[in-house]
C-alpha cells in the first residue's frame, strides 16, 4: 500500500497534495535494490495554480521507482511520476514530477 501526502506550490499558488493506493515490488533477496510503480488516485486541496488548470481536484498519479534498502526498515529512493485528470475535466495538463523520496517500511 502506497500513501503519500505533500505540498505542491506554483505560480504564487500552494495545495496540498495526497495518494493512496497499491504499488507493485519487484525485487530480489539480498539485493538491496527494488523497483516498484503504480497508479494511484490522488486528490488536491484546489486545483488552479495561477492560469495553470488542472481541471478538477481528483487525479491519477502514475509512477516508476527505484529504492535501495538503508536497512532492514528505512529506504531511500527515486521515482518519476506524472499527474492528470485522465481526461475526466475539459482542462488536463497534467504534471510531470521527478521525487526523492526517505521511506520507512513496516
Amino acid at each position: 500500500l502506497n500513501l503519500s501526502l505533500g505540498w505542491l506550490n506554483g505560480r504564487g499558488e500552494s495545495a496540498i497534495i495526497g495518494s493512496v493506493g497499491p504499488s507493485l515490488i519487484l525485487s530480489r533477496a539480498r539485493l538491496p535494490l527494488s523497483f516498484d510503480g503504480g497508479v494511484l488516485p490522488t486528490c488536491l486541496s484546489q486545483n488552479q495554480f495561477g492560469s495553470y488548470d488542472f481541471g478538477m481536484d481528483f487525479q491519477f498519479t502514475s509512477y516508476l521507482g527505484l529504492s535501495w534498502a538503508l536497512t532492514p526498515h528505512w529506504c531511500l529512493g527515486y521515482r518519476f511520476q506524472h499527474m492528470s485528470n485522465a481526461g475526466l475535466a475539459p482542462s488536463n495538463p497534467g504534471l510531470n514530477m521527478h521525487m526523492v523520496a526517505v521511506s520507512y517500511v513496516f
